[in-house]
């Protein structure tokens, strides 16, 4: 009735293996002192335990998320299609690019929304600068408290205002 000390079981088996308990299957319910899990195989890994698919629940001490991927990449949280969920330390947006650039926080169009501090207009161009607004073709003039630019025939002409003058 027993093999090596071992007591057989019904199937004429040792009910141990190595002084391991066997299972029904007979074989070793434990392997290399770790549990085996339902499939017969080791209930972990590495000393990480075993997901639903039989992987590892976690890949370098992350927990694996829902698509058995890792749930974060490089400590950032990751979002519902898998990417990162910051970019550089800005948060992403609806379109999965960075919000911020930079430091600035980006526009509709995912351009940045300022320009060296000073806001952007609706077209991306830079909105008034030192509170005068830019003249349209392209250069910027800067008038001095006696100088005043008007358009004419689409051309920039300087006239020279003395407080004599009147309109």
């Amino acid at each position: 009735m027993s093999i090596n000390g071992g007591t057989r079981g019904i199937e004429g088996r040792s009910t141990s293996i190595n002084d391991k308990a066997r299972d029904i299957d007979g074989r070793s319910k434990s392997i290399n002192g770790r549990s085996r899990d339902i499939e017969g195989k080791s209930a972990s890994i590495n000393g990480r335990a075993r997901g639903i698919e039989g992987k590892s629940a976690s890949i370098n001490g992350s927990s694996r998320g829902i698509e058995g991927k890792s749930a974060s990449i490089n400590g950032r949280s990751r979002g519902i299609e898998g990417k990162s969920v910051s970019i550089n330390g800005g948060t992403r947006g609806i379109e999965g690019r960075s919000v911020s650039i930079n430091g600035r926080v980006r526009g509709i169009e995912g351009k940045s929304a300022s320009i060296n501090g000073r806001s952007r207009d609706i077209e991306g161009k830079s909105a008034p600068i030192n509170g005068k607004a830019p003249i349209t073709n392209g250069r910027l003039k800067t008038p001095t408290p006696d100088m005043y630019v008007f358009p004419i025939r689409f051309k920039c002409y300087r006239y020279i205002i003395t407080p004599k003058e009147t309109f």
